[in-house]
């Protein structure tokens, strides 16, 4: 029967990782449980399956166009995150309480599916039931990681979970298949009405991850499916979307405990107001070079904002999105430690514990210290086998730099514009499931600044 090693050596994470890369592999064991939602997409696969949507993926994260779009998007929906929030707040006669953890997936939600399936992305009731659905199906999902083959599809029937897990894999295949069809249609009638190519790689709708697959696909001659098309999407927004939020969710908590900490990136953005204050303006693909400059700007600013990095990096540390990875062995190895693993061995890290060993972060390890980070003046990494939140290796993530980006561009916002605490500072738990979720949301009170940065 294979053996789970479970390990906290940086040693070994960068040799599963990195060293032998190809010789550790997601697996049949998680596949088959984790196929049902995450269908073949590229969380989800090994081997020539997950270097062709890597490839495809890679080159889109190099595209200034398509960075540009994603930054226009999360500006968009962040603008009107906020107008919601201010429109509530003058209905309101005092403080407003709010679950700021839902309204960051609702953030991230709604700016996922734009670059993910483009801004017609069904109705709003669509969008929130494809949302429920998700955050179920993820979370029926982390249960099965827990349970062993022998007894899983028992305790699902039983539980009623494997019901509902169909249920929501349903809602979540339909509003896709919709959008697909609905995106094939549209080009089907571009190309019948003789449309140049170039015309339509203009046009905002058609710059989002499912119109640019299909290129992809159009371009090899190597056309992808609906299905195809449908796991790439979800996994996509699985990676952004939920990661995402959680890491906003933890920080937002992290520092309403800590009004020293809030003080202290409002401080930073006082020092380089003129920076937030004057982005170039969005070209929408008129001017590549402008599109590179407001790139470049975002980039720059997020890096200026030394402390503000270290807050998220901090709170990625102690609330890591992904709190477990597990690889499965192909062949016998042996890791630097000695370590036999046999063929069909599992190898797990969990980085939630990992952020916690003493040895490697000191003795202040399970304490909140963005200080930690910042060196000469800088905000620096260690070793991603250290701290492989974001992993290592070829399967590295592709969005880390405009994950951070992002973050401290909502993160600033926010607390330019608001003050928060929390309700039950007590009340925060964790959830079970793929992701680290909160348990109960995050019930804050929100009111105006005086004097918004």
């Amino acid at each position: 029967m294979p053996t789970t090693l479970v390990t906290c050596d940086p040693r070994a994470i960068d040799w599963v990782l990195r060293s032998r890369f190809d010789n550790y592999v997601k697996g049949s064991v998680f596949r088959a449980k984790q196929r049902q939602l995450l269908g073949d997409g590229i969380f989800n696969v090994d081997g020539d399956a997950w270097r062709k949507q890597r490839k495809a993926a890679a080159h889109l994260f190099t595209v200034r166009g398509f960075r540009d779009h994603m930054l226009g998007v999360f500006d968009a929906r962040l603008e009107g995150l906020c107008s919601k929030i201010d429109a509530s707040l003058r209905d309101s006669s005092g403080p407003l309480e709010l679950d700021m953890a839902a309204a960051m997936f609702d953030y991230t939600l709604s700016s996922f599916l734009e670059i993910g399936f483009g801004s017609r992305s069904g109705s709003a009731d669509d969008a929130r039931a494809f949302g429920a659905a998700f955050d179920e199906a993820q979370a029926i999902a982390g249960r099965r990681a827990l349970l062993p083959p022998a007894i899983l599809w028992v305790v699902e029937a039983v539980t009623g979970r494997r019901r509902r897990m169909k249920e929501c894999v349903a809602i979540v295949d339909g509003y896709a298949g919709r959008l697909i069809a609905e995106r094939r249609a549209t080009r089907l009638t571009a190309a019948d009405q003789g449309d140049r190519q170039d015309d339509v790689d203009q046009r905002v709708d058609d710059r989002d991850l499912l119109d640019r697959f299909m290129d992809i696909g159009a371009l090899t001659g190597d056309a992808y499916t609906d299905r195809e098309l449908r796991d790439i999407v979800v996994n996509f927004v699985i990676a952004g979307r939920d990661t995402t939020a959680q890491a906003l969710s933890w920080t937002l908590y992290e520092i309403a405990r800590r009004p020293t900490v809030a003080a202290t990136i409002r401080a930073e953005m006082a020092a380089h107001h003129s920076h937030l204050a004057t982005p170039p303006p969005s070209t929408h693909g008129d001017d590549d070079r402008g599109e590179e400059d407001r790139a470049e700007h975002f980039a720059a600013l997020s890096h200026r904002l030394v402390y503000t990095r270290a807050v998220l990096l901090e709170s990625l540390r102690l609330h890591p999105p992904v709190p477990l990875e597990v690889k499965q062995a192909v062949n016998d190895d042996v890791l630097p430690d000695g370590t036999r693993v046999h063929a069909g061995d599992r190898i797990v890290w969990p980085l939630w514990a990992m952020a916690r060993l003493e040895g490697v972060w000191g003795s202040d390890a399970g304490e909140f210290c963005p200080e930690r980070w910042i060196r000469d003046g800088k905000c620096i990494a260690p070793s991603p086998s250290v701290w492989p939140v974001f992993n290592a290796g070829p399967r590295a993530c592709l969005g880390q730099q405009m994950a951070m980006l992002e973050a401290v561009a909502c993160i600033t916002t926010l607390l330019g514009r608001y003050d928060m605490e929390l309700v039950d500072p007590n009340g925060v738990q964790y959830r079970i499931a793929l992701t680290l979720p909160m348990e109960r949301g995050l019930r804050m009170r929100v009111t105006s600044r005086p004097t918004k940065m």
